[in-house]
């Protein structure tokens, strides 16, 4: 592998200072959804200015991905990212994320939303699928930000940890990982916080048990690109 050309003291500053990454986006995450909740619902009042925002923060995430795989001279095929088998690979992944769309849709959301109060900021992105023209960039803003930034993220997050601590990190870097992930979308409401630290929680249990990015990124992009079709039908 690469990384074994790159001496032993820039893979460990890659490595632990991954780790510091990693955990500094976490606290970020839920800082700015809990101090900052109406500023992050503002962003959905125009589409344009979602959309900007989320491709400019996806493409900081691959930037960083990228950096850091850059020092310790890996690359994202470490986390699966091949073309081996890549047409089954992206079939199944298409599969589940319709399976996760449906199992949130209909269980998963109903569920969270009874048990959990409403605190979600008012932001009404179903006004914002009702321009045809839109559509194209709702599909690559999914690919891109839902698939690729979120999906490699989280398996980067995995490798890291897992790399660093062994089965313990791996295990930690999932809980911590998928609870934070789900309280950065506290200003969407409790009942969203719960339905997405769920759904983060079997995206990660894919890649651990499959030890491939492709299947997460395909089912986070399909699952967003149905639910962005099926608001395009009702609104």
């Amino acid at each position: 592998m690469r990384h074994q050309l790159i001496s032993k003291r820039r893979y460990r500053i890659g490595l632990y200072g991954s780790i510091g990454v990693i955990v500094l986006t976490w606290c970020w995450s839920v800082v700015t959804s809990l101090l900052f909740a109406e500023d992050l619902a503002a962003i959905g009042e125009t589409f344009w200015g979602l959309f900007n925002t989320a491709m400019i923060y996806g493409a900081f995430f691959l930037f960083m991905i990228a950096a850091l795989f850059w020092i310790t001279g890996d690359g994202f095929g470490s986390i699966g990212m091949t073309t081996e088998r890549l047409w089954q690979r992206l079939g199944f992944g298409t599969l589940l994320g319709i399976a996760i769309f449906v199992l949130v849709t209909f269980a998963l959301h109903p569920l969270a939303a009874a048990i959990a109060p409403s605190t979600a900021v008012d932001a009404d992105l179903g006004r914002l699928l009702t321009n045809p023209y839109h559509l194209p960039f709702w599909i690559i803003l999914a690919i891109v930000k839902g698939g690729l930034s979120e999906e490699l993220w989280r398996a980067f997050t995995l490798d890291r940890f897992e790399r660093c601590f062994k089965q313990p990190g791996l295990l930690v870097a999932i809980l911590m990982g998928s609870a934070a992930f789900g309280m950065g979308h506290l200003y969407q409401g409790v009942d969203s916080a719960i339905t997405t630290s769920v759904t983060s929680l079997v995206y990660a249990g894919v890649y651990v048990a499959r030890r491939s990015a492709v299947e997460i990124v395909a089912a986070h992009a399909t699952r967003d690109i149905v639910s962005i079709g099926l608001g395009y039908v009702m609104f």
